[in-house]
């Protein structure tokens, strides 16, 4: 993930998973083997994941920072 230390990481399934490090949101559709940046944030580090499903995602951060994603992470 770009050299910055990986926060989280939660699989949704056996194919899908997302992880957060620093302020970079990323998501993997082949068990983890490449991973596509979907959404950085500035000035906003983030730590963790809670992921109901493969679309329904909620990244929290610091200061109160939280995300929602109802669309696999295309939208936070």
């Amino acid at each position: 993930a770009g050299g910055t230390t990986i926060q989280d990481i939660k699989f949704a399934n056996s194919n899908t998973a997302f992880l957060v490090a620093g302020g970079k949101f990323y998501k993997s559709i082949d068990a983890g083997a490449t991973w596509n940046l979907k959404k950085s944030f500035t000035g906003v580090t983030l730590y963790e994941l809670y992921c109901f499903d493969e679309n329904e995602i909620i990244v929290a951060g610091a200061l109160k920072n939280n995300f929602r994603s109802p669309h696999g992470g295309g939208t936070l």
